[in-house]
């Protein structure tokens, strides 16, 4: 499967071989809706392999998705038969996800990965394992000699430098690198506004929203959901309701806003969870909440063109970086 999707054979796999891709990809799709997985591109080799950009971004997130599944399941074999002799090809093992530590080569590493969430530490698992691969293919002093020689002669003295230093990285100089990576704006970005951290968790899909719930525990904090509809929400929000909310049955929800706060507070209203505020003018509705119990963590979960409007509002609260899509 891995490699017939690294080079877009679909039709090796479905009608060589007759299997159905439809649940890798609708698994793939829903997990990886947001994620580039540029690493997992298709290689266009052959005619065969050539295909439109929209398969093209769907074949990557069913390569990254399957990539994983493979990596992890191999571990499994391995450790189960020592006879093998292949402890060396334990690329990714797993995920402690409670504790955000890596569990590479039967050593725990602890990751401190600054991007919270599940979703995100799976992201992070997938970069260790690529990494890893790539590592292994240019520990050879040959292949790399190989590679050098494809290059113009004044760039090879500098490729060959770095490949070597690549291929010599630690995994303790691997996972603390990923300690290095920030959060992009409005996806757990977490903004310091008057005291009181505001994270803002941007939510697409069922899927999506059900993994921010699971990774955020609304103990201890105050919890605001806005709902748009606009044309990058996309219209139709009965997607709502593929969503369990009854995690936050204890807490309730301190504000509800965007343009169909009366429909999420509905769809709330059927999970049993109280929500205490409902307001569709999103403006008045975030300064409510921000100034709120003044020093208590807030979560702000919102559709996408809902986050670019909370974080304009909080950037004449706060400092807010600019993004590239303004304060």
């Amino acid at each position: 499967l891995r490699l017939s999707l690294r080079y877009g054979n679909l039709a090796t796999l479905e009608d060589g071989y007759g299997i159905n891709l439809l649940p890798l990809a609708t698994f793939a799709m829903e997990t990886y809706k947001d994620d580039p997985c540029k690493l997992f591109g298709v290689r266009e080799l052959t005619k065969e392999s050539q295909h439109d950009k929209k398969t093209n971004r769907l074949i990557a997130q069913m390569h990254k998705a399957i990539t994983i599944i493979q990596f992890k399941e191999e571990a499994k074999i391995i450790n189960r038969h020592p006879e093998f002799g292949m402890d060396n090809r334990k690329l990714l093992e797993g995920i402690i996800f409670d504790r955000g530590t890596c569990l590479i080569d039967g050593t725990e590493y602890d990751s401190e990965v600054r991007l919270e969430g599940v979703y995100n530490l799976y992201n992070a698992a997938a970069a260790l394992a690529v990494v890893r691969a790539v590592q292994a293919s240019v520990r050879n002093p040959q292949a790399i000699r190989e590679r050098a020689a494809r290059l113009p002669a004044k760039r090879r003295d500098g490729f060959v430098m770095r490949a070597q230093r690549f291929a010599g990285a630690s995994t303790d100089a691997l996972v603390d690198a990923l300690a290095q990576v920030t959060p992009a704006f409005g996806r757990g970005e977490v903004i310091d506004v008057q005291g009181s951290p505001v994270e803002l968790l941007l939510v697409k899909n069922p899927m999506g929203f059900r993994l921010a719930l699971a990774s955020f525990p609304p103990a201890g904090c105050n919890t605001m959901i806005c709902i748009n509809d606009e044309y990058a929400d996309g219209r139709d929000m009965s997607w709502l309701w593929d969503v369990d909310f009854t995690s936050l049955h204890a807490t309730g929800v301190d504000a509800v806003s965007g343009v169909r706060a009366w429909d999420m507070a509905l769809r709330l209203e059927y999970d049993g969870v109280a929500a205490r505020g409902v307001n569709t003018d999103l403006e008045q509705a975030v300064r409510a909440f921000v100034g709120m119990d003044p020093g208590t963590r807030k979560h702000i979960y919102c559709t996408y063109t809902a986050m670019l409007a909370v974080r304009s509002i909080l950037g004449t609260m706060a400092d807010v970086a600019d993004a590239g899509v303004g304060k």
